[in-house]
């Protein structure tokens, strides 16, 4: 199982089904593990603003790709970050289904 790790500053939103709205911005890092068919982002993220300055709060996105690489479905999040994307994509994985 390959492991590869992402670091970056971004803004989080926090999404309650009904609405969706900036809560602060964080330093982040995202850690893909993935072997064949399956594999999770874990992405860590420490406030460094806002109301939630200084917690720190991790995530676990789900993945499933078919045997070309290609991801087919994912869990934990409404829409996959773009970081993520980025970080799949700098690994050989084709992500146009999150793009759809």
């Amino acid at each position: 199982m390959a492991t590869i790790t992402k670091t970056f500053k971004a803004p989080i939103n926090q999404d309650n089904g009904d609405t969706h709205h900036f809560i602060g911005h964080a330093d982040c890092r995202m850690t893909l593990f993935a072997s064949t068919l399956f594999g999770q982002i874990k992405w860590f993220y420490k406030f460094i603003d806002g109301k939630h300055r200084g917690i720190e709060e991790v995530r676990t996105i789900d993945l499933w790709f078919d045997r070309n690489h290609r991801l087919i479905d994912f869990s934990g999040v409404h829409e996959l970050p773009v970081e993520a994307i980025e970080l799949l994509e700098d690994n050989g994985y084709n992500t146009e289904y999150a793009k759809t």
